[in-house]
């Protein structure tokens, strides 16, 4: 089997997935949603440690300094919420997606013939019900997931260095 051939499976597998993933299309939403949320409550944390030490403690204002912390916690908090309602949104569709997969994989294979099962070692197939289908919700759980909110991260983080040129020593 060549590389074309291989790559056309992995495509088709790959459409497969995405068409029971669409059936939680709301939740997925939902923790798309949530990415840019986390990046933003994660970004702004040391800005509002900086605003804390330049405006309110070098300029005695505990008012300002106890708002800012405030903000701070609440900062803190709300990411952590986000985060945890996120985590469980993708590992609740994860976990659905891959019950519906083997739910359907082994409706299939009960109609199999018997002459499948004497030409397959059945190690294999037990393998490609269980270890295949978990690594496949990891990696979407985890991978692409993360690979979005690192990425929404780096351009919070350069969009801020690039606001406040001074402190990052950006100008020229």
């Amino acid at each position: 089997m060549n590389n074309k051939t291989l790559f056309s499976k992995d495509n088709q597998y790959l459409k497969a997935y995405f068409n029971y993933l669409l059936k939680y299309k709301g939740l997925l939403g939902l923790g798309f949603i949530l990415i840019p949320l986390i990046s933003f409550f994660h970004i702004v944390q040391p800005a509002l440690v900086k605003h804390g030490i330049d405006q309110n403690i070098l300029r005695k204002d505990l008012d300002g300094l106890l708002m800012t912390s405030l903000i701070f916690g609440s900062c803190i908090l709300l990411e952590f919420i986000c985060k945890s309602l996120q985590g469980f949104l993708f590992q609740y569709i994860g976990q659905k997606t891959v019950a519906e997969i083997r739910r359907d994989l082994f409706k299939h294979i009960l109609n199999l013939s018997s002459k499948y099962f004497d030409n397959t070692p059945i190690g294999s197939v037990t393998t490609r019900l269980t270890t295949d289908i978990e690594a496949l919700n990891d990696s979407f759980a985890s991978g692409l997931v993360t690979l979005l909110g690192d990425l929404l991260t780096l351009i919070g983080i350069l969009s801020m260095m690039l606001i406040d040129r001074k402190s990052t020593r950006l100008n020229s």
